[in-house]
């Protein structure tokens, strides 16, 4: 079984990414009955059937483009109330249902939403090896085209943008001058396990990207497992609320 968890900010390109996978997986090799071999697990599944509720929507409602929008600043909100009573409930969830999907012959678990690195740190303490990650990278130009300019100024001006959710893994695209020497070493241990998959350009472009990372990713796992599982838990201990808001800023600026 692999835990494939992918890490991108709003409209980067995370659930393409997923879908591109998939059918990877189905073209290659995925034989008969492969979709009930691959799932889906994002961590906040929990969170967005709590939303719907709140909202009077479905599952399904979410899956429109503007209602998705209308309905992330409940998402980031929410999600934050409950992660600051318990960092791990999200992915905790989400584990659960992984191990009880691997019992049933789900062979390919793809999380959609890996936002910290505690909930690296805790996928990789579950399930070892078995995990592989990737960051899917867009400019905020790109980003902007794909919401819609009412949905954009939306995520600006509520400060989704700035959000620790939104930014804290930005550190692994920051050049070295950037990152303060503290974190450094873990920056770079972390970048052999997630590598930055670049979607600025056409679908093709990113669908063969997307191919090439996941010939390797399918197959291998973390070569040092205690080293990156180790530098995940140090940076979640170390990137606190305003380290991740001063590490954001020229990210946005340099977009």
């Amino acid at each position: 079984m692999r835990v494939i968890a992918i890490n991108g900010k709003a409209r980067s390109g995370k659930d393409t990414l997923c879908l591109m996978a998939q059918k990877f997986l189905h073209a290659h090799g995925g034989g008969e009955g492969w979709e009930k071999r691959a799932r889906t697990f994002p961590f906040a599944d929990s969170l967005k059937r709590m939303v719907c509720i709140l909202l009077g929507i479905t599952m399904e409602d979410l899956n429109d483009p503007d209602m998705k929008e209308k309905a992330r600043p409940w998402l980031v909100n929410l999600g934050g109330d409950v992660r600051e009573r318990d960092p791990d409930a999200w992915v905790d969830c989400a584990s659960r249902e992984i191990d009880k999907a691997a019992l049933h012959g789900v062979e390919y678990c793809f999380v959609t939403d890996l936002r910290y690195f505690n909930e690296l740190y805790k996928l990789l303490r579950r399930f070892g090896d078995r995990v592989g990650a990737v960051r899917v990278s867009a400019s905020l130009e790109t980003r902007k085209g794909r919401m819609g300019e009412a949905n954009f100024r939306r995520y600006v001006d509520s400060g989704i943008s700035k959000d620790s959710s939104e930014v804290q893994m930005d550190v692994l695209e920051l050049p070295d001058f950037k990152i303060h020497s503290s974190q450094r070493e873990d920056v770079t241990i972390l970048r052999g396990l997630v590598p930055l998959i670049d979607n600025n350009g056409s679908k093709e472009e990113f669908e063969a990207k997307v191919t090439t990372w996941w010939r390797a990713a399918a197959e291998t796992g973390a070569e040092d497992l205690h080293a990156v599982t180790s530098a995940a838990y140090r940076l979640s201990r170390k990137l606190g609320p305003e380290a991740r808001l001063m590490l954001s800023e020229p990210m946005e600026r340099g977009e």
